[in-house]
């Protein structure tokens, strides 16, 4: 199961920081169950290493590698007299997590959906389960809006977004991406999720944010981010810089003779661009949201280290 998953992880057939996440946990879950050890430092270490490959399956997922360092420092710091004690406690501490993960996305959602406003014209890039579950429980509220989706190429994953919007009944319009700062005349704020954010408020999206995000401050749109604070990543306070991911040639083109061809998953939007990020407790700055992280995760750094090193 864990090898499935990882490979699962990696071809984007499982999608969305908070699912990858749950799933995650429940396969690290899973592993704890079926690990076979005569001695707690065995268990532990076998469990980490499986944990490892979880967290590094993609590069640019600290809400997976939040969750899963949050167990093991917990697990690190329990003085179990046995491996049955230690299996159990495992386990505990993975269903425990998934629960408190579901309950900071839900929490995440109704904010969110109260700081929008009543009516507007939004444009989104990409496809988040949170912007679009916000968007939705907007429209419940009786707020109203018409959403103009970019295709996000190279694999479209607007089209996902544009689909579950207008099945909830919100009017929606597919674009091009280059066609962004077209119609950001016509757009009242532009909404996005988040893969990543650093230490001092950057933000790690989708390729094409930071271009949607500099079109949006040149026209004076607000640009807001929708994300929980297990997106927080920790390790950017040591100067660990978040990586772009870059994917298979493949989705961007057949090979072409003596043309190079490059496709990176992610770019960066500077926290200067960003109006604010509606995170779980509401309306916050970029550089604010590791002070939420802080408060609700109990994570030893050098464990979130360990996992995201590279093995000799």
């Amino acid at each position: 199961m864990l090898g499935k998953v990882v490979r699962d992880i990696k071809t984007l057939r499982i999608q969305g920081a908070s699912r990858i996440a749950l799933l995650s946990l429940a396969t690290l879950e899973g592993e704890a169950k079926r690990i076979k050890a005569k001695r707690c430092e065995e268990f532990y270490r076998k469990l980490f290493a499986a944990g490892k490959k979880l967290a590094t399956a993609r590069p640019t997922e600290p809400a997976t590698r939040n969750a899963i360092a949050s167990v093991l420092t917990a697990l690190k710091r329990e003085r179990c007299a046995s491996v049955s004690a230690m299996r159990a406690r495992a386990i505990e501490l993975c269903g425990a997590m998934r629960d408190f993960l579901k309950r900071m996305q839900k929490d995440l959602i109704i904010s969110a959906a109260r700081k929008l406003p009543r009516k507007a014209t939004i444009l989104t890039h990409c496809h988040s389960n949170t912007v679009v579950g916000a968007l939705l429980k907007a429209k419940e509220m009786g707020k109203e809006y018409s959403v103009i989706c970019t295709e996000t190429r190279p694999l479209y994953q607007g089209l996902k977004t544009a689909r579950e919007l207008s099945r909830g009944g919100i009017r929606t319009t597919l674009i091009v991406d280059s066609a962004a700062g077209y119609f950001m005349k016509h757009v009242d704020l532009v909404v996005v999720g988040a893969d990543a954010i650093c230490a001092n408020g950057d933000v790690v999206n989708k390729i094409g944010t930071r271009m949607i995000a500099a079109v949006a401050k040149e026209m004076n749109v607000n640009f807001f981010v929708i994300s929980a604070c297990y997106k927080y990543d920790p390790l950017t306070e040591l100067g660990y810089a978040e990586p772009i991911e870059e994917r298979p040639k493949s989705e961007v083109a057949r090979a072409l003779r003596g043309v190079e061809i490059r496709n990176p998953a992610f770019d960066v939007t500077p926290a200067t661009h960003i109006t604010a990020v509606l995170t779980e407790e509401g309306e916050a700055k970029p550089k604010e949201v590791k002070r939420i992280f802080r408060r609700k995760f109990d994570i030893e750094k050098s464990v979130l280290q360990k996992l995201t090193e590279k093995q000799n």
